[in-house]
C-alpha cells in the first residue's frame, strides 16, 4: 500500500472512530446507513433549511423592530405636540391682552415642522380646524382619522390620534403624522443584506456539501483498498498453503486419472470431467499465487490476430457445444507491446466470463482495433447485464454475480490492464447486456480506428 494511502488512513481514523460511535444513535444510524453519496448532503440539505429559517427569523425580527420603533417614535411625537399646544393656551390665559398673532395657534406650525420626520399635525374641536401644517392644507380622509387611535400606516405615512382635555374642559382632537419612508429604506437594505447572507450560506453549505462527499468518497476508496489488500493478503497465505497442501493430492489424483484412461478402467466421459475439474482447480491454485504476488509485464511485439485467434481456439469447444453466435472482429491487422501470457490470461477472463452470462443460443462478440496509439480489445455480450452497484464493486476481488465461482478473473483482468498501464471499462445495463473494454497503454502500430462501433443487441 502506498505511504499517502496509510496516512490518509490514520488521519481518517479519528472521524471512523467519532461516527462508529454515532451510530449507538438511532437517527444517526439511519442516516449512517444512506448511500455514501447521500450523506453530506443531507447534512448539507440540512445545513441550508437552518440558514433559511434563521435568515427568515431575522428579518421577521427586524421587521418587528421596525414597526414598533415607528409606533414609538408617532407617539413621541404625539406628546410632543398635545404638551406644546397645551403650554400655548395655557401661556395664553395668562395673558391679559395677548397679541393678536398669539391668538391663532396657528403659529405652532413652523415649530412643529421643524421637528424631523414630523409630516404633519392637526388639531381640530368638533367641526372646527384649530391648526393644521398639513402640506397644501391636506387633510386625511375620515376612515384614516377614525383608525389613527390605535395607530395607522398609508403610503409611507404613520397617522396617531389622541383625545386630550383644554382648561375649560372641553375635548380637543390631535392628529399627528410621521414619515416612515427611512423604515422602507432601512427595510430594503435589511433584506438586501439577509438574501445575501442567505446565498452566501447556501453556497457554503453546498461547497461544504461537495468536499465532505469528496473526502467521505475517499474514505470509502481507501477502506476498500484496505479491505481488498487484506483479502489479497489472506489470499496470499491461503494460496501458499493450498500449493503446499493440494497440488500434491491433485498431481497424484491426475496421475490415476491419466491410468485409469489409458488402461480402460472407467468410463472415458467420466474421467474427462474429473480431469476438467482437477485443471479448474490447479488453475485456480495458480491464479490466486499470482494475484498475491502482484502481476510483472515482460513486454515484446504481439499482433492483433494471434490474440485473437488464440481466443478463438480456446473456446471454439464451448461455443460449438452451447450454440453461441460468436463473432470475432479485426478488421485491420496492427502489432503492439505486452506480455501475451498475462494479455491472453486477462482476455480470457473476459471472454469466459461473457460465454458464462448469455444463455444457449446467445451472442458474444470480440473485436480488437487500435485507438491512439493503444491496443483496444471489446468483449461483448447479450446477457442479463450488471447493475450500477454490481459494476462498482465486479472489480474488487472475490466478488461475484455468479452462483459458482471466487471473484477473480475480472479482478485479474483489471491487474493485467493496469500492469499494462491501461484500464479495464465496463459498461453494462439490466436486460441489456454488458461491454468489457480492455484497454493496453503500451503503444501498438498500425491503422487507427475509432471506438464508436458498438455491437447492437
Amino acid at each position: 500500500m502506498e505511504k499517502r494511502q496509510v496516512l490518509a488512513v490514520y488521519m481518517l481514523r479519528p472521524n471512523i472512530i467519532f461516527r462508529s460511535r454515532l451510530q449507538k444513535v438511532p437517527f444517526c444510524r439511519r442516516i449512517r446507513t444512506s448511500p455514501p453519496g447521500k450523506l453530506p448532503w443531507l447534512f448539507a440539505g440540512a445545513g441550508t433549511l437552518i440558514v433559511f429559517i434563521a435568515t427568515l427569523l431575522h428579518l421577521w425580527f427586524v421587521y418587528a423592530q421596525l414597526k414598533e420603533h415607528v409606533y414609538l417614535d408617532g407617539s413621541q411625537a404625539l406628546s410632543f405636540v398635545e404638551l406644546r399646544f397645551l403650554a400655548y393656551e395655557e401661556t395664553l390665559s395668562l395673558l391679559k391682552n395677548p397679541p393678536p398673532y398669539l391668538q391663532n395657534p396657528a403659529w405652532l406650525v413652523d415649530e412643529f415642522q421643524s421637528q424631523p420626520f414630523l409630516y404633519g399635525v392637526l388639531i381640530w374641536y368638533d367641526d372646527e380646524i384649530l391648526l393644521n401644517s398639513f402640506p397644501h392644507a391636506l387633510v386625511p380622509d375620515k376612515k384614516i382619522v377614525e383608525l389613527a387611535s390605535k395607530g395607522v400606516e398609508d403610503r409611507e405615512i404613520f397617522y396617531l390620534s389622541d383625545v386630550i382635555k383644554r382648561k375649560n374642559g372641553q375635548p380637543v382632537n390631535v392628529l399627528v403624522a410621521i414619515d416612515t419612508s427611512f423604515r422602507a429604506r432601512l427595510w430594503q437594505e435589511t433584506v438586501v443584506h439577509g438574501v445575501v447572507i442567505l446565498l452566501g450560506g447556501l453556497a457554503f453549505m453546498g461547497f461544504l456539501g461537495f468536499i465532505m462527499s469528496r473526502l467521505i468518497r475517499r474514505e470509502h476508496r481507501i477502506l476498500r483498498r484496505l479491505a481488498d489488500t487484506e483479502k489479497l493478503a489472506a489470499a496470499g497465505r491461503l494460496s501458499a498453503m493450498l500449493a503446499h497442501e493440494i497440488r500434491n493430492p491433485l498431481n497424484t489424483l491426475s496421475m490415476g486419472l491419466q491410468y485409469l484412461k489409458e488402461f480402460n478402467q472407467a468410463k472415458p466421459e467420466l474421467v474427462g470431467k474429473l480431469q476438467k475439474e482437477v485443471q479448474k482447480l490447479d488453475e485456480l491454485i495458480y491464479e490466486l499465487l499470482e494475484v498475491a504476488k502482484g502481476i510483472e509485464v515482460r513486454p515484446m511485439q504481439v499482433q492483433a490476430s494471434q490474440v485473437l485467434l488464440e481466443i478463438e481456439n480456446e473456446f471454439s469447444s464451448l461455443v460449438e457445444a452451447r450454440k453461441i453466435d460468436f463473432e470475432v472482429v479485426l478488421e485491420k491487422d496492427f502489432s503492439f507491446q505486452a506480455d501475451l501470457r498475462w494479455l491472453m490470461r486477462g482476455l480470457s477472463n473476459l471472454v469466459r466470463n461473457a460465454l458464462e452470462a448469455v444463455e444457449d443460443k446467445g451472442q458474444v462478440k470480440i473485436r480488437a482495433w487500435q485507438s491512439k496509439d493503444k491496443a483496444v480489445f471489446e468483449v461483448i455480450d447479450n446477457g442479463p447485464g450488471l447493475t450500477e452497484e454490481q459494476i462498482a464493486n465486479i472489480k474488487r476481488p472475490f466478488y461475484t454475480t455468479k452462483k459458482q465461482g471466487f471473484g477473480i478473473g475480472l479482478y485479474l483482468a483489471d491487474m493485467v490492464a493496469k500492469a499494462h498501464k491501461g484500464e479495464l471499462v465496463i459498461e453494462s445495463k439490466p436486460g441489456r447486456g454488458s461491454r468489457m473494454r480492455l484497454r493496453l497503454g503500451l503503444k501498438a502500430k498500425g491503422e487507427r480506428q475509432n471506438e464508436t462501433d458498438y455491437f447492437n443487441h
